[in-house]
């Protein structure tokens, strides 16, 4: 499992856990900044259907990270 790190700020405030949105994140192993279509939700997933990523969700302020999972479905690094 790849585990990935955005902030509130990407995630539009109408967003629907389950919606298909554009986001930016950053892959954890390797620092690379990623501009992804993606599902994300904050619900626990059924192992049987692990087919989702961990994600971080944090502020730009710095502090706690809120923890949810990721199922990416189109990714670009950024420019």
């Amino acid at each position: 499992m790849t585990s990935y790190e955005t902030t509130w700020d990407h995630i539009p405030e109408d967003y629907k856990e389950g919606e298909i949105i554009n986001l930016k994140v950053k892959d954890r192993s390797n620092y690379r900044e990623l501009n992804v279509t993606a599902k994300i939700k904050f619900k626990r997933i059924e192992e049987e259907k692990n087919d989702w990523d961990r994600l971080l969700i944090g502020r730009y302020t710095g502090g706690s990270f809120k923890e949810g999972k990721i199922k990416i479905l189109e990714e670009s690094e950024r420019d």
